[in-house]
């Protein structure tokens, strides 16, 4: 077998190797895990606000404007929150002081 020969065959094997693979970058895989995680954190807000809902509605007869006016004020609160502007911390303290209520999530 000749070097063309040899090459050609070389080319053909490298080509066979690579079917069925993928080849991703690190930036890629960066890329994926971020929006995963951004995803996630998204299903896991709509979890909580959509069991928040119902339960104001099943057990404490919220109808629409209640239960729109709770999530708003929720809504409000998780933007002060994610702008630095109020504490998770601050908030659990005052729950603890005035409810009576630890929320720990471990």
């Amino acid at each position: 077998m000749g070097r063309a020969e040899h090459r050609r065959a070389e080319r053909k094997n490298r080509i066979e190797n690579k079917k069925g693979k993928v080849y991703l970058r690190p930036g890629d895989i960066k890329k994926m895990k971020e929006d995963i995680t951004s995803d996630v954190a998204k299903f896991d807000v709509e979890v909580l606000l959509t069991c928040f809902a119902q339960v104001l509605h099943d057990q404490y007869g919220f109808g629409h404007t209640r239960v729109m006016r709770a999530l708003a004020a929720v809504d409000e609160t998780f933007g002060k929150v994610l702008n630095d502007e109020l504490l998770v911390s601050d908030m659990q303290k005052r729950l603890e002081d005035e409810v009576g209520v630890t929320i720990r999530c471990d």
